[in-house]
């Protein structure tokens, strides 16, 4: 059976987990590091989102009033031709 060597297997040991503490350490960092990114993108993307939506809140707006515009335009010009009608049926009897 193999013996350890104590004192030297625990320095080999603990320079080992020295080691991985900072791979582990190192990785924590990049995931941060990551994170951090994904946020700041998240955030552009939001703030795009957002001023696209309001362009086409805007737009739809606009098209409302412009149709709103049109149907008062037809409502005005048939209640002229109801009357012109009226006008007519009455000279006519």
């Amino acid at each position: 059976m193999y013996e350890w060597n104590t004192k030297g297997d625990n320095c080999r040991v603990y320079d080992i987990f020295q080691v991985y503490k900072q791979k582990v350490k190192h990785l924590l960092f990049e995931h941060q590091n990551n994170i951090s990114d994904l946020k700041a993108d998240n955030v552009c993307s939001l703030k795009l989102a957002q001023e696209d939506h309001r362009e086409e809140e805007k737009k739809l707006r606009k098209d409302k009033r412009a149709l709103k515009v049109t149907l008062k335009e037809e409502e005005l010009s048939h209640e002229d031709i109801i009357k012109n009608l009226k006008k007519v049926k009455a000279l006519v009897y």
